[in-house]
C-alpha cells in the first residue's frame, strides 16, 4: 500500500479533508481571502491617518499656545499645513475605500448561496468573529468556517468570471482612472 493512502486511512478527518480536496480549492479560498482583506486593509490605514492627524492637530494647538509672534515659520505652521495635506490623503482613501466596499458588496451579490455571502460580509466587512457569526446565525461555528471557505472560493471563481483576460475594469479602478485622468469613462483602461 503507498505511503499517502496510509496517511489518508489514519488521518484524522480534517486532515483527511485536506488531503482528499482538489488543490484548486484551497488556492482559490487563498485568492478570495486576499481579495476581501484588502477592505480590512485600508479601513487600517485609514485608522492610522486619523490617529496621525489626531497626534499633529495637538502638536499644532502645543505650539500656538507656546509660540511667539512674527518671525520664520512656526511649528504650529508647518502641522497646520501637513494637517491640510494629510486630509487630503485621508479623503482620497475614503473614496477608495468606499468604491472597493461596492465592489465586494457586487461580488457578493453574484454569489448563489446567499447565506455565505452575509457571512463574508460580516467576517470581512463588519469584521466578526466565526463564533460572533454563529451566535448571530444560530449555527455551529464548524458550519460559519466551512461556509466561509466555501464562499471564498466562490468569490474567487466569481472574481475570474468578472475578469477576462482583456480587461476588466473594476469601480475602484473606474474611480482611480477618473480622478487621475479626469476622464469618466473606464473603457481606457481596457486592453
Amino acid at each position: 500500500m503507498s505511503e499517502a493512502r496510509v496517511l489518508k486511512e489514519n488521518a484524522c478527518p480534517l486532515l483527511r479533508k485536506e488531503l482528499s480536496a482538489p488543490e484548486g480549492d484551497e488556492a482559490a479560498a487563498g485568492r478570495g481571502r486576499a481579495y476581501l482583506e484588502r477592505f480590512a486593509r485600508m479601513n487600517n490605514r485609514i485608522d492610522r491617518e486619523l490617529a496621525f492627524r489626531k497626534r499633529l492637530q495637538d502638536l499644532a494647538a502645543r505650539s500656538a499656545a507656546g509660540a511667539p509672534e512674527g518671525g520664520a515659520e512656526s511649528a504650529g505652521d508647518s502641522a497646520a499645513r501637513r494637517i491640510a495635506e494629510l486630509d487630503r490623503v485621508i479623503n482620497r482613501d475614503i473614496d477608495h475605500l468606499y468604491a472597493l466596499k461596492e465592489e465586494i458588496w457586487h461580488v457578493l451579490a453574484r454569489l448563489e448561496d446567499v447565506e455565505a455571502a452575509n457571512m463574508l460580509d460580516d467576517r470581512f466587512l463588519s469584521g466578526l468573529s466565526s463564533p460572533r457569526i454563529a451566535a448571530r446565525c444560530h449555527c455551529h461555528v464548524r458550519t460559519v468556517e466551512r461556509k466561509i471557505h466555501r464562499g471564498l472560493i466562490a468569490v474567487d471563481r466569481v472574481l475570474r468570471e468578472d475578469r477576462p483576460m482583456c480587461g476588466y475594469v473594476s469601480p475602484l479602478a473606474s474611480l482611480l482612472c477618473e480622478k487621475k485622468s479626469g476622464e469618466s469613462s473606464p473603457d481606457t483602461w481596457k486592453g
